[in-house]
């Protein structure tokens, strides 16, 4: 699992109702990828005309980042797995409560989904119309190049040893001349 290398800032989880609640039958503990395809699916507001959106997953639903589209809002085991590893994920909020909350794609019932607070790795459930960070997530192939993450194709020009790379699909080769 990949995480984005920064939060998305607080978002609401639904679109701000705190009457008509839409139960998306989102309970998967683990798997959030699934959670997220469904709850992009049903209206958040069902006493308002259209379609209003559930904003923190459709948010990582939508989002296209570091060449990839397939991210997602994590389920609650997810969550844990970044929480335990929360010392090396830049930008984790880690301290400070309610501003290490984190929203789950786990619902808990029509009006409360799950979260995780980053300092204690502890669960909570909130109402769904509280605004808690957001940090997404994708599966995907391992990265094939490492020390700086790279995929094949990708160039990039290395300054500590001043020259072009190119990430072969296995490691970073030297392209071009070594800068004067």
């Amino acid at each position: 699992m990949f995480a984005m290398p920064q939060d998305l800032g607080n978002r609401l989880l639904n679109s701000g109702n705190s009457a008509n609640y839409a139960v998306t039958s989102a309970t998967d503990l683990v798997t959030g990828l699934d959670n997220t395809k469904v709850i992009t699916t049903v209206d958040a507001d069902s006493g308002l005309a259209g379609f209003q959106v559930h904003v923190a997953a459709q948010y990582c639903y939508d989002l296209e980042s570091h060449g990839a589209d397939d991210w997602y809002l994590p389920a609650r085991s997810e969550l844990a797995t970044i929480c335990t590893s929360g010392n090396s994920i830049p930008g984790l909020v880690v301290s400070g409560y309610p501003e290490n909350i984190y929203w789950s794609s786990s619902e808990s019932n029509a009006t409360n989904a799950r979260y995780i607070r980053m300092d204690t790795c502890a669960f909570g459930g909130g109402p769904k119309q509280n605004a808690y960070k957001v940090r997404c997530v994708r599966k995907g192939p391992a990265p094939r190049c490492a020390n700086p993450y790279g995929m094949e194709g990708d160039v990039m020009y290395n300054t500590t040893h001043s020259v072009l790379q190119f990430c072969d699909g296995a490691r970073w080769i030297a392209i071009g001349k070594t800068a004067p």
